[in-house]
């Protein structure tokens, strides 16, 4: 099939250049005060005051129809900021609007423009410069730059082409910047439309519903994007988020089929687009791309078989994830949303396979983070989601963690990013199971000796192990191993260790002494410190030569 390039962007439209993007985490600061006027009888304002009430998705509706003897009317609504903050010159300011109308056409009755103590200041956008609008069903955001002092804006519509026109307006914005740590990964605002590549849209019947549904971190739930059998029809959900991604973040959408298993090939038609602002950003890929990754999830003990499309937008920062869906054969039913996020790398661990350690009991153990990421901290928890945060032990940004005291069997951690200025975690945690596998006892171990030795004969000491296959032994002059016996002279006295383990000592003054000892084998860990088995020499003094008398 013939691929369609899309004309313009679905649902989020740039009216005036959009400042760069800083690092420092911002916020947005909402009109708080409304005004509205309405020709009487043939326009009218519902609900005015859900357009400043901070809550995204509930909105005020202007309406305009034509009456009796072709009367038409007009309706604007002034947005307002009157709080401590306000916006400065030059300072983007974005409005949410619904445009229910599927004719393009009817843009010309919509007019959007700034407004200082609620009179119109700087250009008025209408008509073809909100082209970005297209028909059908659609919320958007309008972005502009005003080139004056403003505090509010207005949103006004005008019967157009003999038709009423009708819209929604939610709220409207600016940017400013956070001094303090904030949820920067926070989804602000799920923006969806549906419509076609033409100019006239009647007739699309394409829907979204449950929008919210793909961001409560939910799998069990959904938003459901229908596009019925319309030819150069699009649907599309738009995840909107108040700070930048940094380079090498992903985008994750978990999808599934309502009708059953969700083959893999209906998928190019199902496109993702990331955004910075208004500026796409990345490639439009679709799941015949190579830069999709596409995988079943068949044990997250849910009914149904789910997708997970995971996509790493090359080289660019990304606040918006819009995800589209043409019309297909056998996707009637429409596709389920589970969920759409953005993550950073999670973090990965040195030397572990599988994400599992196993070391032996008493053995030290560092957990190093060979991925991270400058100026960001990686903290450590006990449980996969909530938990509690662990501290002690974690070094150097949390990219050094050395847990102390773990005891024999299965610990689990999970470890997460968290960016500078920020104080959610951005990435997934990482699961690391260290397993701790106990040492061998003393009584693991049998030495034979013929104590008491004499002076100037061989201390031969032999182990051997009971319960232990083919032991490895290791010899120590402390119970705490910090002094191991080696093949080589120390003073006077001679050791040598035989491979069966067998230890010869020679050279030993008369008295006694004590030598420890270890076993293990490739399943079997060595003693730890304090459970070695002692084994206690006694050497003792030559006999005094017999005294001879001779008689004469």
């Amino acid at each position: 099939m013939m691929r369609i390039v899309w004309p313009v962007i679905t649902g989020l439209l740039l009216l005036a250049g959009v400042d760069c993007y800083a690092q420092q985490p911002m916020e947005r600061v909402y009109a708080d005060d409304q005004t509205f006027t309405a020709t009487p009888v043939v326009a009218y304002v519902v609900d005015p005051e859900k357009s400043v009430d901070n809550d995204v998705t509930s909105h005020s509706t202007l309406n305009t129809i034509i009456g009796l003897l072709g009367l038409v009317g007009s309706a604007s609504q002034n947005l307002t900021f009157t709080g401590p903050s306000l916006p400065a010159p030059n300072t983007p300011i974005t409005v949410k609007i619904g445009f229910g109308s599927s004719v393009l056409d009817l843009l010309g009755g919509v007019t959007v423009q700034a407004t200082l103590n609620g009179s119109p200041v700087g250009t008025a956008y209408s008509g073809s410069a909100l082209l970005g609008l297209l028909g059908g069903s659609n919320q958007s955001e309008v972005t502009f730059t005003p080139g004056t002092n403003y505090n509010g804006v207005r949103v006004s519509v005008k019967p157009t082409l003999g038709l009423g026109v009708s819209v929604q307006v939610f709220h409207a914005y600016f940017m400013q910047p956070v001094p303090g740590p904030v949820i920067c990964n926070e989804v602000v605002d799920v923006l969806y439309g549906v419509g076609t590549y033409g100019v006239n849209a009647a007739g699309a019947t394409a829907t979204v519903s449950d929008e919210w549904n793909s961001v409560d971190q939910n799998l069990d739930t959904y938003s459901t994007m229908t596009i019925g059998v319309q030819a150069l029809a699009y649907v599309h959900q738009t995840v909107v988020y108040n700070n930048p991604s940094k380079l090498g973040d992903s985008i994750r959408v978990v999808l599934s089929d309502p009708g059953g298993l969700l083959e893999l090939e209906l998928l190019t038609n199902f496109q993702i687009q990331a955004y910075l602002g208004n500026q796409e950003v990345g490639p439009l890929i679709d799941g015949s791309s190579d830069l999709l990754d596409i995988d079943l999830l068949g044990l997250l003990g849910t009914p149904g078989t789910k997708v997970i499309a995971s996509y790493a937008p090359p080289g660019v920062q990304f606040d918006r994830i819009q995800i589209r869906l043409e019309s297909v054969v056998g996707l009637l039913d429409g596709i389920r949303v589970h969920q759409i996020e953005r993550v950073a790398p999670k973090p990965i661990i040195a030397g572990f396979t599988d994400n599992i350690l196993t070391i032996c009991e008493g053995e030290p153990v560092t957990l190093t983070i060979i991925n991270p990421e400058a100026n960001a901290i990686y903290r450590w928890f006990d449980a996969a989601e909530n938990g509690t945060e662990i501290t002690s032990g974690v070094s150097a940004d949390g990219t050094l963690f050395t847990p102390a005291g773990l005891t024999v069997g299965s610990h689990e951690f999970y470890v997460s990013v968290t960016r500078e200025g920020c104080n959610d975690e951005a990435s997934e945690r990482t699961k690391i199971t260290v397993i701790v596998i106990e040492g061998a006892s003393a009584a693991d171990i049998d030495v034979v000796t013929n104590d008491p030795f004499c002076l100037r004969e061989d201390v031969v000491l032999t182990p051997s192990s009971p319960t232990i296959t083919d032991p490895v032994f290791k010899w120590y002059h402390d119970q705490n191993k910090t002094q191991p016996i080696t093949n080589a002279p120390d003073g006077t006295i001679n050791y040598q260790i035989e491979q069966d383990g067998t230890l010869t000592i020679t050279g030993l003054a008369v008295g006694t002494y004590e030598y420890y000892v270890s076993v293990s084998n490739l399943d079997q860990c060595e003693n730890v410190a304090g459970t070695l088995k002692k084994v206690v020499v006694t050497v003792d003094a030559l006999p005094a030569p017999p005294v001879i008398t001779l008689t004469p």
